[in-house]
């Protein structure tokens, strides 16, 4: 906010920044450490169960952040961040038949590549043919599937190959923080 204050002109400028865009990092990470502990794995279940209410709050919210950059970079962000991180939750807890369809399943494992390749395309404050509408949208998608075909799959097969523990080891629920502890505790103690 001191930042914004004294130097108005780069407002615009602040939704670029790492540290005003660290709250989604940190509502990503607040949920991986809270779905550790049973107790918040409870909790976090019941408040899927309010998914509507966190949908509406986050159009809410996204609406009021349009109305002011001051409520985006004060506000907005942080709660867009949680309602997100509630939604996530709820699509992993409490699946919907319509999430595993084969085209949503493609644009889930494309996605790291759209993320990538998004901005250069979908950029509104660029004016030109490659950031124009609709073809911005076939070439954001076109990089991300060459980034995924020639990028990302060779580096997940040589993932694959040069994997030291077998596939059926890996366990498919992580220990909780009490279990790492007292695995701590025996270790030292030796």
């Amino acid at each position: 906010w001191i930042i914004l204050i004294l130097f108005p002109r780069w407002v615009s400028m602040a939704e670029l920044w790492t540290f005003t865009r660290l709250d989604s990092i940190a509502a990503g990470c607040l949920m991986g450490v809270l779905a550790q502990d049973p107790f918040w794995r409870n909790r976090l279940n019941r408040i899927a169960n309010f998914w509507p209410l966190t949908l509406m709050t986050l159009f809410g919210s996204l609406f009021a952040c349009t109305t002011s950059t001051k409520i985006l970079l004060g506000v907005g962000y942080s709660m867009n961040s949680l309602c997100l991180a509630v939604l996530v939750w709820t699509a992993v807890r409490k699946s919907p038949n319509w999430l595993n369809r084969p085209i949503l399943c493609n644009i889930g494992v494309g996605s790291y590549s759209l993320y990538l390749w998004q901005q250069i395309f979908l950029n509104p404050r660029v004016d030109s043919f490659w950031t124009a509408f609709p073809q911005n949208l076939a070439f954001a998608g076109l990089a991300a599937w060459i980034s995924y075909q020639y990028v990302e799959l060779p580096f997940l097969r040589l993932k694959e190959r040069t994997r030291t523990i077998p596939q059926h080891e890996i366990p498919q629920e992580l220990p909780t923080f009490h279990k790492l502890s007292a695995e701590r505790e025996t270790v030292s103690s030796i």
